[in-house]
């Protein structure tokens, strides 16, 4: 009789603790379903409140700004750097900025954007020594920067030449559209500034081999 009572005791224990554990379980899928039902309404509401200008300010009407056209944007950015520019035939912008002179290509299809920095050295094809030292001080600074130089072997000329360009990305809801164009524009001039550098010292080396 005692056994009896005891396996109806344990029967019931066991269903209690089947019964709070189904309760404990039960509420806790209610609790994550809530969570992730938030997480949508905060992943659907991403991009649709806030935003920023062109001119890389929150707009603070909760509104998201349509997308400019590239060719527009470019504009709309040289103009408040005081830029003087001109287009060309294609899609393609030639712009001075800080006494340098530059060409965009871009297109309105597309958000990459491409900055020639126009020819910035020359030499004859005669002049072999300075090629070489332009093109290593070249292949050298081209594995540490965004940027990169390019150099060009004109046999019809007879002249070596070089120039850089930079491809980047750029909407105009990006956040400070206008500093992010200046950033690639100084990695340019650094570019530059960098290759001179290395030019300088392998020529150095050069004589001292000699």
């Amino acid at each position: 009789m005692n056994d009896i009572v005891l396996i109806i005791a344990f029967t019931i224990i066991v269903a209690l603790l089947v019964v709070i554990i189904y309760m404990i379980n039960k509420r806790k899928r209610a609790s994550d379903d809530d969570l992730l039902s938030d997480s949508d309404d905060e992943t659907a509401d991403f991009g649709s409140k806030g935003g920023y200008d062109v001119n890389g300010k929150y707009n603070g009407n909760d509104k998201v700004l349509p997308s400019m056209k590239s060719g527009e944007l470019l504009k709309s950015i040289l103009k408040r750097l005081n830029c003087t520019y001109k287009e060309g035939d294609d899609d393609d912008i030639w712009f001075t900025y800080q006494g340098e002179h530059f060409a965009l290509r871009f297109s309105d299809d597309s958000y990459w954007v491409r900055i020639y920095d126009a020819q910035w050295f020359e030499c004859t094809l005669d002049d072999l020594e300075e090629i070489s030292y332009m093109q290593k001080a070249v292949n050298y600074c081209n594995a540490r920067n965004c940027a990169t130089a390019c150099y060009v072997i004109d046999t019809e000329e007879e002249k070596f030449t070089v120039f850089s360009k930079c491809d980047f990305l750029l909407n105009s809801n990006f956040p400070f559209p206008d500093d992010y164009f200046i950033s690639w524009l100084n990695q340019l001039f650094r570019l530059k500034r960098d290759v001179a550098m290395q030019y300088d010292k392998e020529k150095v080396e050069g004589e001292v081999k000699k």
